[in-house]
This record gives C-alpha cells, sequence and structure tokens, in this order.
C-alpha cells in the first residue's frame, strides 16, 4: 500500500487548505498595495502587508453591500466567509507558534463609545483574529490617544510606543490600527568586531558613511535578470522546518536601480528562490540599518479602489446598528533593526537549532557590497507569505 507523506497529509487538511487561500489573496491584494507604495518618497519605508490584509478582513466581516464587495474584491479573498475564517485562524496560530523568531502582529479596531458593537463581530474578532474590538471616547483626544499607544506598546513590548497622536482623531467615528515588529537571531552571525564605516552611496550623486558589517560564508545566491538585481537569503535560526524565516535582500545592480526592482517585485517567487539549495561563499558586507514607518494608509486605498470604507454612505451593520458608520483612519506603524546578531532584539543562544548542509558551486569567494539603496523582504517559508518589506535608501550610521 502506498504511504502518503505526513507534510502532503498535513498539505489536505481543510485548516490548511483555507489559509492558504486567504494567504493567496493576501498575496495579491500585497502586490496591488505594494504598486501603489513602491513610489512613495522616503529615504527608507517599512511596512507588513500582510498586517494590512489581517486588519482590513477583519473590518470586512462587519461591512455589507459595496463596503463589504470592495474589501473582498480588494482582498482577493474566496467567497466563503466560514472557509476564511478558519483559514484566518489557522494563521493567527501558526505566527504565535513561531520560536526562534518572533513576529509581533497587531491589528485592532478602535469604535466611538457611542456606538454599540454587534455581538457577532466582537466574537469573530476576538476568537478568530485574536484581537477585541476596543471602545475608546474619541471626543476626549488625550485619553483616546493614550489608551491607542498604550495598546501598540503592549504588543511591540515597548518597541513601538507611539503610532497615533491627537490630531489623528479630529471628529473620528472608527480607526483601524495595525503595528508590525519582528525580532530573530541570524543563523549566520556577523562579528561586531568586523564592522566598519564603508562608504554608501545613496544616489549617483551622494555618498555617506555607515557603520557596514562583514563575514565570509555560504549563502542561498542569485541573480535577478528582469529585475536588473541580484538576491542573498540571510535565514534566521529556526527550531523546526515551520519555524523557518529568512530576510531576503533584493540589490539592484545599478545605484539608481531601485526604482526598476520595486516595480518588478511581485516577479520574484520566493518559495522557489528559497528552494535553491546551492550555496555559494560569499565576502558579504552588510549595513547596520533602522528603518520605522508610521504610514497613513488612506491615499493607498483610494489608489486600489478600496474607497468605499472612509465614506458617509459606508455600510458597517456589521459593527453596529447606528449608522452612518465608516472608518476615520488606517494607520500601521513598523519597525525593523538590523545589526550583528540579527533583528533588533536577538542575541540569545540555543543548542536546539537546525543547521543544513549546503554545498558551495564558486570555488573562488564572490564579493557582495551591499553598499546602494536595496529592498529587503522578511520571508516565511511555511506560509509562503511576506512578513515585513521596505527599502533603505539612506541607513543610518551609530
Amino acid at each position: 500500500k502506498k504511504q502518503t507523506h505526513p507534510e502532503k497529509m498535513a498539505e489536505d487538511r481543510p485548516e490548511i487548505k483555507n489559509m492558504h487561500a486567504v494567504l493567496s489573496g493576501i498575496g495579491k491584494f500585497s502586490t496591488d498595495f505594494h504598486k501603489t507604495i513602491s513610489g512613495y518618497d522616503k529615504d527608507n519605508i517599512i511596512y507588513s502587508p500582510l498586517s494590512i490584509g489581517i486588519m482590513l478582513s477583519m473590518a470586512a466581516y462587519g461591512a455589507n453591500e459595496t463596503t463589504e464587495q470592495q474589501l473582498i474584491s480588494g482582498l482577493h479573498l474566496p467567497d466563503d466567509k466560514e472557509a476564511n475564517k478558519n483559514g484566518f485562524q489557522k494563521l493567527v496560530d501558526t505566527f504565535n507558534k513561531m520560536e526562534k523568531v518572533r513576529l509581533n502582529l497587531g491589528q485592532k479596531v478602535f469604535v466611538s463609545e457611542s456606538y454599540e458593537v454587534k455581538h457577532d463581530f466582537k466574537h469573530t474578532t476576538k476568537n478568530i483574529f485574536g484581537s477585541s474590538t476596543r471602545h475608546v471616547n474619541f471626543k476626549h483626544s488625550s485619553e483616546a490617544v493614550k489608551a491607542i499607544n498604550k495598546w501598540c506598546a503592549k504588543k511591540t513590548n515597548d518597541a513601538i510606543t507611539r503610532i497615533i497622536d491627537s490630531h489623528d482623531i479630529n471628529d473620528a467615528i472608527m480607526i483601524l490600527a495595525s503595528v508590525a515588529y519582528f525580532t530573530g537571531p541570524w543563523l549566520l552571525k556577523f562579528d561586531s568586531e568586523n564592522t566598519r564605516p564603508r562608504l554608501f552611496n545613496i544616489d549617483e550623486k551622494t555618498t555617506k558613511h555607515v557603520d557596514v558589517m562583514y563575514q565570509l560564508n555560504s549563502f542561498n545566491y542569485g541573480t535577478l535578470p528582469d529585475l536588473d538585481a541580484i538576491y542573498i537569503e540571510l535565514p534566521y535560526e529556526k527550531l523546526h522546518r515551520e519555524d523557518a524565516t529568512s530576510m531576503f535582500v533584493i540589490l539592484p545592480n545599478q545605484i539608481g536601480g531601485l526604482s526598476k526592482v520595486e516595480e518588478n517585485l511581485d516577479q520574484i517567487n520566493f518559495a522557489s528562490l528559497v528552494d535553491h539549495h546551492l550555496k555559494t561563499e560569499i565576502y558579504l558586507h552588510m549595513p547596520k540599518f533602522k528603518v520605522e514607518s508610521n504610514l497613513n494608509l488612506e491615499p493607498f486605498f483610494e489608489k486600489i479602489e478600496m474607497s468605499n470604507m472612509f465614506r458617509d454612505d459606508a455600510n458597517f451593520s456589521g459593527i453596529s446598528e447606528r449608522q452612518p458608520l465608516k472608518i476615520s483612519k488606517i494607520i500601521q506603524k513598523a519597525l525593523i533593526e538590523v545589526h550583528e546578531h540579527g533583528t533588533e532584539a536577538a542575541t540569545t543562544t540555543d543548542n536546539n537549532v537546525l543547521f543544513e548542509s549546503s554545498r558551495s558551486w564558486h570555488t573562488i569567494p564572490i564579493t557582495v557590497d551591499v553598499n546602494r539603496p536595496f529592498v529587503f523582504v522578511i520571508y516565511h517559508n511555511a506560509t509562503n507569505s511576506i512578513l515585513l518589506q521596505g527599502h533603505v535608501k539612506s541607513p543610518m550610521k551609530d
């Protein structure tokens, strides 16, 4: 009798299929969203398309008519609402089980105290998405700001302590807030004694000295001809294969090549890049960097025809009987800090770490010098999802 592989059996379970179905939709939404944000004129930017997608999916369960149709269509979600709930629940559970790396994703619906929230919506956000709907008094702006920022700090272990200011809540009725914060130790760490100031090309005419880390090691590396770029994968430690997470650095071949990379980022199949088992010996020069972004997201949703939720005729009758109810503001704050040990506070050691053998197909090491604007992507292999992404145009020097 032919035996079925355990991993294949797991893939056939309904909750796994449902999780991949909602992730497939959010992946398409992420592509649409990225195209609107890639031209955002900031030196450095970071955001979590996954967290934004989960947050909007929560709101969709309280929407009806045109508002619901725009959200479901924009998020590319399947029609089966119950299957989607099952998929989101499995997704949240999967991320909560990550051990060597830690993904702090927080999504919250804050509603004015003058609107009574329906039991079904509160039940869905709490039990499916792990996020209780919160009443706040927007008329007392200082209290509302304090409550929202306190939630933000708690979700990120005080790494992000402020997401909103009093001017953000003028005449607010409902605010959707998202925070994203990731920590993890490199599988292949850098020695801080090798960190040196080196020149970074901000553009063709401007350079600056930044702190650059260095190591010689075997990495997953390759070329991306259609993007006129190369990639290098920096894996994080993992306790089990389902925990596997990596940072991909997408480095344009030209100093001014960032826009071409960002315009074509959706062409990259990260799952196939991870499956590329041949490793290359590399002299890697990588800048330390810290990126923190606070994004007001309404303008980006206008561009992808998801604007009804902000209008007076929005229908969120699944959240409250009292109407009109519309979203006043959608905000996301995300943070990443990369240094010798890994991403943010990652200095712990553990002997129960999986190491995978690799063979090198270059006999002579090549040099990769990340000395010009680049894209970074935090990729989770088990769910084939992008947790965080952004670009660095100007690393900060300590």
